[in-house]
């Protein structure tokens, strides 16, 4: 028998203490039960174990935990300074296919093989996509049978049973007509979808659901039921459509969708579609029947063009080109005495031509389209802020407030303005300086010139108090030389667009998706940087609802 090349003493020391970390977590990992691996004999301190699940499932798609990973793992003391990984899947053909990987290459039908130098110290690892095989029934199943050898000797061995499940209807085909990433304002698209039955039944009746986001459905369809989430003005909601027709165990089947058209306010769009053998609720939804004609199955040639199948929904998106410039509106007031209050009012105005939606994360309020962040004039002092803004300070001192929209707007339309009010005192007028409201981390940004508007106090005896920057802070944005001033007031008022940041005059009121009396993000912000004693992070995630 051949024997390995043996390099004991230091090295496998330092491995032994190493691995004794380690080995509790490969073995969990390994699930390694009687008869699933064995360690062939090797020279004495040879102790190579073979990890992975000992049974998959092979779906057509990806899947959370339907991949082959493999590990190899010296537990020994005498290092491996070479070893063969072979993967062979022979009882598997027609039923799952193994893809080969950059780590591996193909020996011969259906075997693989993995070549590596030395065992690292914390082990090998491989990756495999497990597939399920076209044609396979739900049901059927065999074995990889893997082996690790060295020079000749073999070390460990594994078999993993993978079985086909009942999948479903999967998603395999979405396209749109034109293609390409950009469409211009209210142009129409044409929709093909289409799907296999991955189940182990055949069906009569298939259920397509479709989501619509800032994209409008060209026609309706008679078996279909229409409904309007969101912000469902530009072009949001759903359509559960029952579709009639013999669908048979891995057939694939098309559909013609009609077409979309982005609507002319908007900067994306997006439609999902997916199948399911069940009907959808609505529960309290409001929807309507569709009054067009029949939405029919299409057997799919064998010339069809297919995509990657998908687990769930497939989905298409296009950016719109358009653009939506956010304008910041600063403020002049004048302090009619000495030791009056004064009330500055600011705000964000959309200049269009499209919208934006108020918020894209999961909670109301969350991930903003764009920062508002407002600087007071130096030599003032806030009395009362607005409940939406939260202050920030830096190096014990204040220096911003970050201001949100109404959480319960969907949507910021064109020409919407809102505004959040300051009462300030003049604590010192010898120092008076303008402050500044900046908007930044905008998706679209036409204009970068009036993401800054001054904010101007003019106390008697200082001049007019016009002019000049404002204080310093991180994330200004500029100077406080752009924008746009809401005009002058009295010493009981600012200029133009008083109020609170109620959110102007956007769509969607979330009432009538049971959010309503929804917490403010700023007032459940400060209540955080009140337990952290003032030190506050806002952590944004970066993150969109299907």
């Amino acid at each position: 028998m051949s024997s390995i090349p043996v390099r004991a003493g230091a090295a496998g020391m330092r491995w032994a203490r190493v691995g004794a970390g380690v080995i509790g977590v490969v073995t969990a990992l390994a699930g390694a039960s009687a008869g699933s691996a064995t360690a062939a004999p090797g020279p004495a301190g040879t102790k190579v174990v073979l990890g992975s699940a000992t049974a998959l499932s092979a779906y057509p798609y990806q899947s959370n935990g339907s991949d082959l990973e493999v590990t190899v793992l010296n537990q020994g003391t005498t290092v491996v300074d070479s070893y063969t990984l072979t993967v062979d899947t022979t009882s598997l053909a027609g039923i799952a296919d193994l893809r080969t990987s950059a780590d591996c290459r193909t020996k011969a039908d259906r075997v693989l093989v993995c070549q590596r130098g030395r065992i690292a110290s914390l082990g090998d690892t491989y990756q495999l996509p497990l597939r399920r095989a076209k044609g396979a029934l739900v049901g059927a199943s065999g074995e990889i049978r893997m082996t690790v050898e060295s020079h000749g000797v073999q070390l460990a061995s594994r078999t993993v049973k993978v079985t086909v499940p009942d999948a479903g209807l999967v998603t395999d085909r979405l396209e749109r007509t034109p293609g390409g990433d950009t469409v211009k304002p209210g142009a129409a698209m044409k929709v093909t979808s289409g799907f296999t039955n991955y189940g182990a039944t055949p069906l009569d009746d298939t259920y397509v659901v479709m989501r619509y986001s800032d994209l409008v459905p060209g026609q309706e369809f008679g078996n279909c039921e229409y409904g309007l989430r969101g912000d469902a003005t530009h072009g949001g909601g759903r359509a559960v459509c029952d579709v009639k027709g013999r669908v048979d165990v891995n057939g694939s089947y098309d559909l013609d969708l009609g077409s979309v058209k982005a609507d002319t306010a908007v900067l994306s769009g997006s439609l999902s579609v997916s199948y399911g053998a069940k009907d959808v609720p609505w529960g309290d939804e409001p929807h309507h029947r569709g009054t067009g004609g029949e939405l029919k199955l299409t057997p799919r040639p064998a010339s069809a063009p297919t995509t990657e199948p998908r687990g769930g929904s497939a989905t298409t998106t296009v950016r719109v080109d358009n653009t939506a410039d956010i304008q910041a509106v600063g403020t002049t007031v004048r302090q009619k005495k000495a030791g009056d209050q004064v009330r500055a009012t600011v705000g964000v105005r959309n200049k269009g031509p499209a919208g934006m939606d108020a918020w894209t994360g999961s909670e109301p309020g969350e991930d903003p389209p764009f920062e508002t962040r407002v600087y007071l004039p130096a030599g003032t002092e806030a009395v009362s802020t607005p409940e939406s803004c939260v202050k920030f300070t830096k190096n014990g001192a204040l220096d911003h407030y970050l201001c949100f929209q109404d959480t319960k707007d969907l949507w910021i339309d064109p020409g919407q303005y809102t505004t959040w009010t300051f009462d300030l005192r003049v604590v010192r007028p010898a120092e008076l300086k303008p402050g500044r409201i900046t908007v930044s981390s905008l998706p679209t940004d036409p204009d970068k010139g009036d993401n800054t508007a001054a904010i101007t106090i003019q106390a008697p005896g200082t001049g007019t108090g016009t002019g000049g920057t404002g204080g310093k802070g991180d994330g200004s944005g500029g100077t406080a030389t752009g924008g746009t001033s809401a005009g002058g007031g009295d010493g009981n008022g600012a200029g133009t667009g008083g109020g609170t940041a109620t959110g102007g005059t956007g769509h969607g009121s979330m009432a009538d998706t049971g959010t309503s009396g929804v917490v403010p993000l700023a007032a459940g912000a400060s209540v955080v940087a009140v337990l952290l004693g003032g030190a506050l992070f806002l952590g944004f995630r970066r993150r969109r609802q299907g």
